[in-house]
């Protein structure tokens, strides 16, 4: 059953990527043989949801050149059927990839459009995913408060159909926001249903982002102790691995890197070379240099560059 074959590769490679633990050259080869024995047995509907994943695959990687020849050709294959619903998931997705660039503009626009379209046609599954990154633009615009009632709303659909992976995914950015706009304690009871679920499912780096924020609450609140235990337990987890090159990765990084650093700590140092490292291979990936620009007006990229930078 080669079409069920195509299934299977297109399932594995997304494992590898919804697990959050890297591994993306085994995700790339699992969706390339897919990529490839669809075009063998010409079914395009599965070769398109394959080049879909395959571009998130890129995305994660932060390898935004190949993401975007990839979800250009994705959404080549399905202009014809505009209102279609795979169509409209590889608009979510292109709209991901704008804002993981810093393209907030070209993120928007996306992004509202698969919202707005999803939800007329009453598709709450992949609603959610779209509004739960619609939700991470408007904080990452400074639009806290909008990014509050788009998260809040994803959750409530959540509630219609059931989905851990959101659940927590939402969870944690909407500690962001609440964190942002000075709610701790709100924040704090996000962050820790966030890590909860993820760790629940496995999701043992996806979890760290939620840990992060949690450290972040307690420095905050002025338990420095905790901070710190946090911290080293995202370090102990991490150093050396690979990691999804994303925003929230760098957050992570640099929650980690200003709370060692704050204590003479020399682990700062090493967490300070594995984040410009991913950085300065994601940006080395985009070849428009307004683009470049953008990609550091991201403040936790830009944190790094400076920090980087700061005696050259």
């Amino acid at each position: 059953d080669l079409q069920q074959m195509c299934s299977l590769f297109n399932k594995f490679g997304y494992l590898r990527i919804a697990s959050g633990m890297g591994n993306f050259d085994s995700a790339e080869n699992d969706y390339q043989r897919g990529i490839a024995l669809s075009g063998e047995i010409g079914n395009l509907s599965i070769k398109e949801v394959l080049l879909s994943n395959l571009g998130v695959c890129f995305t994660n990687k932060g390898d935004y050149r190949q993401a975007l020849a990839t979800l250009n050709a994705c959404l080549a294959m399905g202009e014809s059927y505009p209102t279609h619903w795979r169509y409209l998931v590889s608009r979510h997705h292109l709209g991901a990839f704008w804002m993981q660039m810093g393209n907030l503009d070209e993120s928007y626009a996306e992004l509202a459009h698969a919202c707005e379209q999803l939800s007329a046609q009453g598709n709450r599954h992949f609603e959610v995913k779209a509004r739960c990154d619609l939700g991470l633009f408007y904080h990452l615009a400074g639009e806290n408060y909008c990014a509050q009632e788009e998260l809040a709303h994803g959750l409530t659909l959540i509630e219609g159909h059931g989905d851990l992976r959101f659940e927590a995914l939402v969870s944690t950015r909407l500690g962001y926001v609440l964190e942002a706009i000075g709610q701790l304690d709100d924040a704090g009871q996000m962050y820790a249903h966030g890590n909860d679920l993820h760790r629940q499912m496995e999701q043992e780096y996806y979890a760290l982002n939620a840990l992060a924020g949690s450290a972040r609450v307690a420095g905050l609140q002025g338990d420095d102790a905790a901070a710190l235990a946090h911290v080293e337990m995202i370090w102990e987890t991490i150093a050396g691995q690979e990691m999804d090159a994303t925003i929230e990765t760098a957050r992570t990084l640099r929650t980690c890197y200003t709370i060692f650093e704050a204590r003479g700590d020399s682990r700062a140092d090493a967490v300070l070379a594995m984040a410009w490292e991913q950085l300065q291979r994601r940006v080395s990936t985009i070849d428009d240099p307004e683009h470049v620009e953008r990609f550091w007006q991201i403040e936790d990229h830009g944190f790094f560059l400076e920090v980087a930078t700061r005696n050259d």
